[in-house]
């Protein structure tokens, strides 16, 4: 009987298809919305997948796991308008439009 080499840290997990880099961007290019409205962009499960490029995998689902830790910094999902599952968020300024406004309107 041949020796099992195996070694249970190379399995590999649902975890190896996520990239906690891209939570990071996402949580620093947008902020959470408690509402739908005007200004509000809507992340369905669809729009969340291709941000992510999160699809699944014969071991599992990545999307659970990007939104649990988007859950865990306040990206809470919610029911759209359109009865669906869905993060509501709005873009945060960037620097550059920051000092833009700031020049054009001297804030």
């Amino acid at each position: 009987m041949a020796k099992d080499t195996t070694d249970e840290s190379a399995k590999v997990t649902i975890e190896d298809f996520v990239s906690t880099h891209k939570v990071v961007a996402f949580c620093q290019t947008y902020t959470p919305c408690d509402v739908e409205g005007d200004g509000v962009e809507v992340f369905n499960d669809a729009r969340l997948r291709k941000y992510f490029q999160a699809y699944p995998r014969n071991i599992g689902d990545p999307l659970n796991v990007y939104l649990d830790m988007l859950e865990r910094n306040k990206f809470t999902m919610r029911t759209s308008i359109q009865g669906e599952p869905a993060i509501f968020v709005r873009r945060k300024p960037q620097a550059h439009e920051k000092a833009l406004l700031d020049e054009v309107f001297g804030t």
